[in-house]
């Protein structure tokens, strides 16, 4: 019964996600304000390609926005990720990592190298029961040198 409800929701959100108009609306509500006054939403176009891993398909739905800035200097890209599992990710930092890495890749094969790297926000929505999320969003969390104690040796200072 589960899996189909997970399997139902999927279509749903996806078709949410990818209406341009309710697109720009839901951007307008989570972006972040100091994202969202660099970017021109009426150049939101919706990127063809899913980055989600195969076995991860059953609990996730995607979708990536490209926005151009209105400076004029680029573009970004919006990843929208939304967890259909009821469990926290502890890994979910390093799998947004892996995710955004992927689209630059695809912006340097589409684009080539001659123009910069595009900003590439993650927007991650989890409805699990367990709230609040319990684990970090910073990769930097996930890193044993980040963990002062853990240490044998001292961390020099920035």
């Amino acid at each position: 019964m589960t899996d189909k409800i997970v399997k139902q929701h999927d279509p749903l959100a996806r078709k949410f996600l990818t209406d341009i108009e309710v697109a720009k609306e839901f951007l307008q509500i989570h972006l972040a304000s100091e994202v969202l006054a660099k970017c021109d939403l009426s150049t939101l176009t919706i990127e063809s390609t899913s980055y989600i891993e195969d076995d991860l398909k059953l609990h996730c739905a995607d979708v990536v926005y490209r926005i151009s800035l209105r400076d004029g200097s680029g573009c970004a890209y919006v990843y929208t990720l939304v967890e259909h599992q009821s469990s926290p990710v502890k890994l979910m930092a390093f799998r947004i990592i892996k995710y955004q890495i992927a689209i630059l890749q695809k912006h340097i094969d589409t684009y080539g190298e001659s123009e910069p790297l595009p900003i590439v926000v993650p927007l991650v929505f989890y409805n699990g029961t367990r709230t609040p999320y319990p684990y970090s969003s910073s990769i930097a969390d996930l890193y044993q040198l980040h963990y002062k104690s853990r240490c044998s040796y001292p961390i020099p200072k920035a």
